[in-house]
């Protein structure tokens, strides 16, 4: 056997795979499309409905939109992977694109054996929940990517994104955690965190209306029939210039005054205004 050179930066290679499932899920897919990099071995899997060459291209293009443009992807010679608009995608990309030997797929051997590892854990899962083999993809892409490989040493996460990841389940805990025992415990951790958002959320506004209060206080009342200067902006510097006088036309609600400027309305706050008497 001859050993193979390995990538010496992440996604210098990725190898791509495809498996069918005979049952059709409730979202019709019956495909997984997978992605996997050479060096740290970090794995996506992506659930298809059909392995026609626009749906493979569109799938490769989420995978580059999350972690950028591989410089090569491997697969075999399957016609979903070798026709003209793969090879159009790969020329707009700057990507290559190398074939494995026909009918040997040890040429693509580690992502053959994360195929055989999630076929196993489909069906595994599929005993004892009554539940579409494409709910558990994500899961079991989770664990793979966070455990740690016997060849490398590391996570593929740690090795891809230079810090250890959160585990959050094993495959054991995992055959016995639902996605709908998922789902809730998200549900209830994202209620909490809304709430507390909230909270956070009213107190701020009540300390802005604080402070907002204090400082009204200090502002000029106005009655209609008074002349005021208006604070505009000036472009030349960071100081601001007083404009008028203007006539108060009308009184607004939250200390908001209507006056009349260039013969047109306008609606200004009160901290915009002053006296025009005040020099």
């Amino acid at each position: 056997m001859v050993i193979t050179s390995s990538s010496t930066e992440p996604f210098e290679r990725v190898s791509i795979d495809l498996v069918s499932y005979s049952e059709v899920t409730h979202d019709s897919n019956k495909y997984i499309l997978t992605l996997q990099d050479d060096l740290t071995r970090f794995v996506q899997a992506y659930p298809i409905v059909d392995k026609q060459a626009i749906t493979v291209a569109k799938t490769l293009l989420i995978f580059c939109q999350h972690y950028g443009v591989p410089k090569r992807f491997h697969s075999d010679q399957g016609t979903e992977f070798v026709n003209s608009i793969i090879k159009q995608l790969m020329k707009l990309l700057g990507s290559n694109h190398t074939l494995s030997t026909a009918y040997h797929p040890q040429s693509n051997g580690s992502i053959e054996r994360f195929h055989a590892t999630l076929r196993d854990h489909i069906r595994s899962y599929h005993k004892r929940n009554n539940c579409n083999w494409d709910q558990i993809i994500p899961f079991a892409v989770i664990c793979h990517n966070t455990a740690v490989n016997q060849s490398l040493g590391f996570t593929p996460h740690e090795l891809l994104f230079g810090y250890k990841p959160r585990s959050l389940y094993s495959l054991k805990e995992l055959n016995e955690y639902t996605t709908c025992d998922y789902l809730h415990d998200l549900n209830e951790r994202l209620k909490v965190s809304r709430d507390v958002a909230l909270r956070n959320l009213q107190a701020m506004k009540e300390k802005a209306k604080e402070r907002y209060d204090k400082n009204i206080r200090n502002i000029a009342k106005y009655n209609v029939g008074d002349y005021v200067m208006l604070k505009v902006p000036n472009p030349n510097n960071l100081d601001s210039k007083w404009e008028g006088p203007y006539l108060i036309v009308r009184i607004g609600f939250n200390e908001n005054y209507i006056i009349r400027k260039n013969g047109r309305n306008q609606i200004v706050h009160a901290n915009r205004l002053r006296p025009s008497h005040e020099s």
